[in-house]
């Protein structure tokens, strides 16, 4: 099996460098040679998919929120239903 060598120096000892490039608003993670610092590789600082995974479940709970709160709703207008109801029976007795 082959081993990672850095393309200047040679060396088989690699690092993570997390910078923040000028004109980026998001940082990246610099695969990058330790003996020189020479970069071999980059990749994105946050993970995509952690990310999207967060944000699902974020969703699914507002959704069942939103769901309690439609429940809420439509018992509330049932209620209003049956007051309004009661109301009108109480004049027609007048």
């Amino acid at each position: 099996m082959a081993i990672s060598t850095c393309p200047k120096c040679s060396s088989s000892s690699f690092e993570v460098k997390i910078q923040s490039p000028s004109g980026s608003n998001y940082k990246v993670a610099f695969i990058q040679c330790s003996s020189c610092g020479c970069v071999v590789g980059a990749q994105e600082y946050y993970n995509v998919g952690t990310l999207v995974k967060d944000l699902e479940k974020k969703v699914d709970a507002l959704s069942m929120k939103i769901s309690g709160l439609s429940s809420v709703n439509n018992n509330m207008n049932i209620i209003n239903n049956n007051v309004l109801e009661i109301q009108r029976q109480i004049r027609n007795l007048k």
